[in-house]
């Protein structure tokens, strides 16, 4: 049967386990963003929930119970009940959102960045705003006009603000952004973003996406011009340079894919000895660092590659220097050394 299967016990005994659970709640309504580990994390956004909906109460009892589990009283207590309990009034759940941070370096454990939500360090907020304007500079890039998004009519803000949390608030916020053909995924993280938050900060969020969109467009201008969509939709989609240059037909010598000897290239569907070929016969200009020797080799392999000369024309670099005077041979084969300066 399934019992005691509720919770973790996190390799740690019961009362350290709910210790480091106070500690760790208490440094997120003070600071309001953590990171850690991924199953402390959904232990501790637990009891964080728990402590929001004890804060709504706004009771006595409330706050006795809170001061008796929380650390730092003196700045964890005053701004649950002040602060969050306010914020989270006409919510009705999901006080917090859990962020998943790729893992940690040494025992690869996998981290999590544990946050409250609709708050100034609200990283689905900045994020949502990067991609807004990512999206409209792609479409500037490609001559839409709908890049100008701010200069366009929509759905006012008044008209928002008289809106009641939910749904409904969500669905305007999503009308307002749906003729700027963005993605779908966009537009719901818009709407979440805004169901229970204040309409006002819009505004914000709008001002945000527009110096991210300036700043998108300034690095696109810097890149050769084929490379503009590439650059951008990489942002957006997080694909490689590579599978970029492959679908837009990049010249391969621009964005070269880097391979590990003995591996057959997924790129351009050649082995690696022959790419590495490929790329000496082109002409370039030698290297100033390269010996005359050196330079005479690549010479006469780009000579080989166009056909002017047959591979019997080398000459024979592995005859010693005449400049340079034998040195005696002792009887183990070896060159006897130079004599020591006197």
């Amino acid at each position: 049967m399934r019992h005691r299967l509720g919770n973790s016990s996190l390799g740690r005994m019961t009362q350290h386990r709910l210790l480091m659970l106070r500690n760790m709640v208490s440094s997120l309504i003070e600071h309001e963003q953590i990171k850690t580990t991924v199953p402390k994390a959904r232990q501790c956004q637990r009891m964080a929930e728990k402590f929001i909906t004890l804060a709504r109460q706004q009771s006595a009892p409330a706050h006795v119970v809170a001061r008796g589990m929380l650390m730092s009283t003196e700045r964890t207590v005053p701004k649950l009940f002040k602060e969050l309990a306010v914020r989270y009034a006409d919510r009705p759940g999901g006080y917090t959102r859990i962020h998943l941070y790729g893992n940690r370096l040494g025992d690869h454990a996998p981290h999590a960045i544990l946050e409250f939500v609709d708050g100034p360090k609200d990283l689905l907020f900045a994020q949502t705003a990067l991609t807004l304007g990512h999206e409209l500079a792609l479409k500037a890039l490609a001559g839409n006009r709908q890049g100008l998004f701010w200069r366009q009519s929509r759905v006012p803000l008044g008209e928002l603000e008289t809106l009641a949390p939910g749904a409904a608030r969500q669905a305007a916020v999503i009308a307002r952004y749906e003729p700027l053909g963005l993605r779908k995924y966009t537009l719901w993280n818009l709407g979440k973003i805004f169901k229970f938050r204040d309409p006002k900060e819009i505004l914000e969020l709008e001002q945000r996406a527009r110096d991210h969109f300036d700043v998108s467009l300034a690095r696109a201008h810097q890149e050769p011009v084929d490379a503009k969509d590439a650059m951008l939709s990489t942002v957006l989609r997080g694909h490689e340079i590579g599978a970029d240059a492959k679908r837009n037909n990049l010249d391969k010598r621009e964005y070269p894919v880097r391979k590990r000897a003995g591996r057959s290239g997924d790129a351009y569907n050649e082995p690696p000895y022959q790419a590495d070929a490929l790329d000496l016969l082109q002409p370039k200009a030698a290297p100033k660092q390269l010996s005359d020797q050196s330079r005479e080799i690549i010479r006469m392999l780009s000579q080989i590659g166009q056909g002017e000369i047959g591979s019997d024309g080398l000459p024979d670099f592995t005859a010693p220097d005449a400049a340079e005077p034998a040195r005696p041979m002792l009887e183990s084969g070896r060159p006897a050394r130079a004599e020591a300066r006197a």
